[in-house]
């Protein structure tokens, strides 16, 4: 979590972070956000993603994860 702390963003959040050189990847939830996005949810959107990873497709990912976080923030909210 220091990528998230060390670079200014908010105190809540999610992030969805892409190391293009290993073709690694990892969601993560910070603050307020560690309870709307729970460890099973972020399991959950990362096997959701993975097709997408495999196939090299970043885009398709991003969206993908997009997608997914918005779900689960208003599935939350309500």
């Amino acid at each position: 979590m220091d990528f998230y702390e060390d670079n200014g963003f908010a105190d809540d959040g999610i992030i969805f972070a892409i190391d293009m050189q290993d073709r690694d990847y990892a969601i993560m939830a910070h603050g307020e956000a560690i309870d709307t996005y729970t460890d099973s949810d972020i399991d959950y959107m990362l096997d959701d993603i993975h097709y997408y990873m495999a196939e090299g497709d970043y885009y398709g990912a991003t969206s993908k994860f997009l997608l997914l976080a918005t779900e689960y923030y208003s599935s939350d909210s309500s």
